[in-house]
């Protein structure tokens, strides 16, 4: 395997992950899911303006989940080609994966809910008289408050974040495929 192809692509990758998250572009191989509308429907109703956001930070997971893992499974298969201490790196890291995943996912999970959480201590800071049951009656719409602007912000940079967390085994095992030069002394 080549090193600099590999890195090549997997920074590829990296970056229509982030493009996606950053930019609501596509990513490669992946479905796109926009960023919600920032527009408020008042009386606002809970679920009306939670459930696009609780979606597109799930379905943002569930790419960054499918590809790293893909590239980590094919990382792993050839450093076991090399045979040797690369071989053993390959299946220490199939054990940690095994081990460690399923509580990473749990804690991960997690997320969309403390967004949630946030998400709606700012909509009652900012709509005084919101309660989560729906009202009928006259509809006012809002376009892009500035508060609801910054909570996309700090919901893309959780996303970033977790990227970032989701990439460093993937990044160890690359680092351990790069070609060593060796020094003498």
């Amino acid at each position: 395997v080549r090193f600099d192809l590999l890195q090549s692509d997997f920074d590829l990758m990296m970056a229509s992950l982030k493009a996606a998250i950053e930019h609501d572009r596509f990513a490669a191989g992946l479905w796109r899911n926009p960023m919600p509308s920032q527009v408020l429907v008042l009386p606002l109703v809970w679920d009306d303006l939670w459930e696009p956001y609780r979606r597109y930070m799930v379905d943002h997971q569930k790419q960054m989940a499918l590809a790293l893992g893909r590239w980590r499974r094919q990382a792993r298969h050839a450093l076991s080609r090399s045979g040797g201490a690369l071989d053993a790196l390959a299946r220490l890291d199939a054990v940690y994966d095994l081990a460690f995943a399923p509580k990473e996912t749990r804690l991960l999970s997690t997320l969309p809910i403390r967004m949630g959480q946030l998400l709606l201590r700012q909509v009652r800071e900012h709509i005084p008289d919101f309660e989560t049951t729906s009202e009928t009656g006259s509809h006012a719409s809002v376009t892009s408050p500035a508060w609801l602007a910054q909570f996309e912000m700090q919901l893309r940079l959780s996303l970033l974040a977790e990227l970032e967390l989701r990439s460093q085994p993937l990044l160890g095992l690359i680092e351990a495929m790069k070609p060593r030069t060796h020094e003498k002394n």
